[in-house]
């Protein structure tokens, strides 16, 4: 038998699925989808398998500029999806929900659909996330959080939670007026949003809930001592389990297990609109703001710092990288910026996944050992 040939066959596979395993690190612009019209695109998100980005991009010119919804893929290039702004696509990209004169959904079969939402398409009424598939969204009609299904249609999400004030000495319950919804998971079963009112001095409070067809609207607290300042629930993770916002001027992660914890972003100082999270992982491990990104292990760093220093991707020429979407794994991520000629253009960045190196380098040490020839035993 040629053990020679058996070793190199299962070493080389072992290593194949080795570096099929790790992503190659990259940073490209996705371009414009018409250039003889001119050239522009900018990002609204990604699927979350990583694979489709949807924005907007210069469609045609006829002394105006018209811009249509795209999706992008390395392998395809632009699809144009017509007239409208997109804001969400579904896990696998088949399903984009974006807005126009209303709320609406695009797919392949069926292309652009108007979504009645209470009161019926309108400027008041919009989504604000989608569920994996897309057959679920949270929403908002005018102050009213709503919850959108397929099957089912809008229905109103219910009471807010209720807080306490202590009037002429006697507390006393109250409910809050109105409710925002911010994100969905992805199976389409919990939200999160941010409850409101505004108090006798004029001042507006707020606070972040969870809300499940269970338990309704559930007051998530807030952190140590900031309990009269705003706080609001902003991202879930795709699994559920992980809830981040902001408290006062700090940045919050929450789950079951632990609760409120504070983040440390604005290391007790004034917080500024580019460190509010915009993007979570789908197992909340990986938190993406327009300027840096966070993980427990390394905390908060720059974007440009993580893209250039750590993974070696070359960003020369391009200024003003604003990050706008991350995928489920939190191995791609997508922005805009102005590029080396001075346009508009919408990035997509490719991270190697952690360990993937790790697996790469142990393929090669058995490719190596395998292969390594040895004295016959006598």
């Amino acid at each position: 038998m040629n053990t020679q040939w058996i070793k190199l066959t299962l070493s080389s596979s072992f290593l194949t699925l080795s570096i099929a395993a790790a992503q190659t690190p990259s940073f490209e612009g996705v371009g414009t989808m018409n250039p003889a019209a001119g050239f522009y695109s900018d990002v609204a998100g990604i699927s979350g398998d990583g694979q489709y980005v949807i924005g907007r991009s210069i469609s045609s010119y006829d002394s105006f500029a018209h811009f249509d919804a795209y999706r992008w893929n390395r392998s395809t290039g632009f699809l144009d999806l017509g007239a409208f702004v997109p804001d969400q696509a579904s896990y696998n990209g088949s399903v984009v929900f974006g807005h126009s004169a209303g709320p609406l959904q695009w797919t392949a079969a069926q292309g652009i659909v108007p979504i009645p939402i209470p009161g019926g398409p309108s400027p008041t009424g919009y989504f604000t996330a989608i569920s994996s598939d897309g057959s679920a969204a949270s929403g908002n009609e005018y102050t009213t959080p709503i919850r959108w299904t397929a099957a089912g249609g809008p229905v109103d999400l219910g009471p807010m939670p209720t807080y306490t004030t202590i009037d002429f000495g006697i507390p006393r319950q109250h409910q809050y007026e109105a409710g925002y919804t911010h994100d969905i998971s992805g199976d389409g079963q919990v939200i999160v949003g941010t409850a409101g009112f505004v108090d006798m001095t004029g001042a507006p409070r707020s606070a972040a809930f969870r809300w499940t067809t269970g338990t309704g609207a559930v007051d998530l607290g807030a952190l140590p001592g900031q309990e009269n300042s705003r706080t609001e629930a902003f991202l879930i993770s795709a699994d559920g389990k992980a809830i981040v916002g902001t408290s006062g001027v700090e940045v919050f992660r929450w789950t079951q297990q632990t609760g409120m914890m504070d983040l440390g972003f604005s290391n007790g100082g004034s917080m500024s609109s580019s460190n509010i999270p915009i993007d979570i992982s789908g197992d909340g491990s990986v938190l993406l703001t327009s300027s840096s990104i966070w993980d427990s292990t390394h905390g908060l760093r720059s974007l440009t710092d993580f893209l250039h220093k750590e993974h070696g991707l070359n960003l020369s020429g391009w200024s003003n990288l604003s990050a706008v979407a991350m995928s489920d794994s939190g191995t791609t991520i997508v922005g805009n910026g102005i590029d080396p000629q001075g346009f508009t253009e919408g990035w997509i960045a490719a991270i190697p996944e952690p360990g993937t190196a790790f697996l790469m380098m142990i393929g090669v040490l058995m490719l190596g050992v395998l292969l390594y020839p040895r004295r016959a035993a006598r």
